[in-house]
């Protein structure tokens, strides 16, 4: 994912890109993307992965899941188990020396308590570890589906990395009919007429993840099939009223038939990074 992908997050790249710098001189933060679903929470923080890994950074990723929040440490065990498995003996022992080696109780599976605050200790010392070699970026995706103790050492490493207990929000906006435009220009590979661009961003809301589905699910068939009246160029043609933010392969044509005609793509996640919120239909 590159931040050229991006479109009108000038502001949110701008955040976090600090937030990267801080890190690589050794201060540390958190910064939180929320938001409704479909405007980049994933896609931002994801488009600096490649950045952080440019500037000599490691970067540790973990997502959170519904089906599996039960299981203690899943997500702190899917951000620190890739480090003692890269590393040689004596890179395994600095890493687990001291209050750390608390936190290896985690990973074996024996004897850790997931309210264990000698354990939450031991984490925050394994990445204090961790970043004596290297800065290290970690990467939470759909923090709302974490599991209670990987959230009890987040907050718990909050507390001791910054002075001040804060994090940083970032709160990505709907696009507005310019970016839209741009949007559907790269996805045409071309120009498109402001009347289709207008009618687009009145059918999604601005949101980008609609916008995409749009482009991925529907113009490819106009290309090839044309409404009724509505011939030549795909960037002429209009668009449905409304586009559905549960199920984007619902936007079709009027007066043409469904069944066997119209492949419905499966619907955006329930909500997307870093942060806890309820999708909405765009209005």
């Amino acid at each position: 994912m590159s931040p050229r992908d991006l479109f009108e997050r000038e502001s949110e790249l701008t955040v976090l890109s600090r937030a990267l710098k801080a890190a690589g001189s050794g201060s540390g933060g958190f910064t939180v993307v929320t938001g409704s679903a479909g405007m980049g929470r994933s896609r931002l923080p994801a488009s600096v992965r490649e950045t952080a890994r440019t500037h000599g950074q490691r970067v540790l990723s973990a997502r959170g899941s519904e089906r599996e929040r039960d299981f203690a440490f899943g997500v702190v065990r899917q951000l620190f188990e890739a480090m003692p498995a890269d590393a040689d003996a004596g890179e395994r022992a600095a890493l687990l020396a001291g209050p750390a080696a608390q936190a290896a109780e985690v990973f074996t599976g024996f004897g850790s308590s997931a309210g264990d605050f000698a354990v939450l200790h031991g984490l925050y010392w394994l990445t204090a570890n961790g970043c004596e070699s290297e800065s290290l970026v970690l990467l939470v995706d759909d923090l709302q589906w974490c599991d209670t103790p990987s959230l009890r050492f987040l907050a718990h490493l909050l507390r001791q990395i910054t002075a001040d207990p804060a994090v940083t929000l970032v709160r990505p906006a709907a696009l507005s009919r310019a970016a839209t435009a741009a949007l559907l220009a790269r996805a045409l590979d071309g120009s498109v007429d402001p009347a289709f661009a207008t009618a687009c961003h009145r059918a999604t809301g601005g949101n980008p993840l609609l916008l995409r589905e749009l482009t991925r699910t529907r113009l490819p068939l106009w290309s090839r099939t044309g409404w009724p009246g509505c011939p030549g160029r795909a960037s002429s043609w209009p668009v449905p009223s409304r586009f559905s933010a549960t199920a984007p392969g619902s936007a079709r044509p009027p007066n043409r038939p469904t069944r066997n005609s119209w492949t419905r793509p499966r619907p955006p996640r329930a909500s997307s990074n870093w942060r806890s919120c309820t999708p909405r239909a765009p209005r």
